[in-house]
């Protein structure tokens, strides 16, 4: 009974969670959208990103059960999840931006800049993470986010060398 009473107390705090994902991926989604409206291929080339987030979440709402076996916190991997495709967004937006570029140089300063500044992103939310949580820091929610830091990151290093390859100036 009180693992009923702690899955049913929780159930605010995942649908404020929710609630938060679906305004940043409704916001986010828009954004790119218009930016992209031109090129369809662009807006295309996100979606693995896209379902990767989806798949995440998803897995991670419904099988908490599973994960607190494992003793890896829920919360701390949505969270994780979606601080890592907002990064994800944001470098995949300066690349798209450089994309029509002739300079080569800018092309690759744009990829470094994006991955510098996905990574400073992710330890900065790390870094208050461990400041918030004290001595209670759940390390397997850290790993697991990493993880998903290696899986987003090959889906976009792979993502942008196919368009590249499509690209002639690139």
């Amino acid at each position: 009974m009180p693992e009923v009473t702690a899955a049913v107390a929780s159930l605010p705090h995942l649908f404020l969670i929710c609630c938060l994902y679906a305004a940043i991926l409704s916001s986010s989604y828009l954004c790119l959208h218009f930016y992209t409206m031109t090129t369809k291929g662009l807006t295309r080339s996100f979606l693995p990103l896209l379902s990767i987030f989806f798949i995440a979440s998803g897995l991670f709402l419904s099988r908490p059960p599973i994960f607190s076996r494992w003793n890896v916190d829920v919360n701390v991997l949505l969270i994780g999840n979606l601080i890592l495709f907002l990064a994800t967004i944001l470098s995949f937006f300066l690349f798209t931006r450089s994309f029509y570029s002739k300079n080569a140089h800018a092309i690759v300063r744009t990829m470094y800049s994006g991955v510098l500044i996905k990574m400073m992103m992710c330890l900065v939310a790390v870094f208050i993470y461990i400041s918030i949580a004290g001595k209670s820091v759940n390390k397997a929610g850290v790993f697991g986010c990493m993880f998903l830091y290696l899986i987003y990151t090959f889906t976009e290093v792979a993502i942008l060398m196919k368009l590249s390859k499509q690209k002639k100036n690139v």
